[in-house]
């Protein structure tokens, strides 16, 4: 009998070390439980994350081609002003040798205005001193025809 007390208080024994690994299992299920339904809520949240940088990173393209095709075009508008700056300084420098040239001919003919006034005087001047001459002569040739 004692070997059946004995088998007894060993199966006795191993009961409880089953009843306690069977708790310890329990345990370990709900804490894996756990940890999973933490495991898919991470999971979750970080798609959602992924989700919204995607969203973001498709906004920053799209404002990144706004920026390219701004940039294309204020390249252009540079260009086009570049051009019409450069054409306008070409007018500028062709107006400022036109301008000197006519203040040139201007000078001269303001030089030939000049001498022409005095010649002009000079020559009414030469008028004026043979005038009397002239006159004096007339009135001699006067006198002798009425003779």
């Amino acid at each position: 009998m004692t070997k059946r007390i004995t088998l007894t208080k060993e199966l006795d024994e191993l009961q409880k070390l089953v009843r306690l690994k069977e708790e310890e299992i329990a345990k370990n299920d709900a804490q894996i439980l756990e940890v999973e339904s933490k495991v898919s809520g991470v999971a979750s949240e970080f798609e959602g994350i992924r989700s919204h940088v995607g969203i973001m990173q498709d906004g920053l393209n799209s404002a990144l081609s706004r920026l390219n095709s701004e940039r294309d075009a204020l390249t252009s508008k540079k260009k086009e002003i570049d051009e019409f700056s450069s054409l306008a300084e070409q007018k500028f420098s062709k107006l400022t040798e036109i301008t000197s040239a006519t203040l040139k001919e201007a000078r001269a003919s303001q030089d030939l205005v000049g001498m022409r006034k005095s010649l002009a005087s000079s020559v009414l001047k030469s008028i004026e001193d043979k005038l009397p001459i002239v006159e004096d002569r007339r009135e001699d040739f006067r006198g002798k025809s009425s003779c």
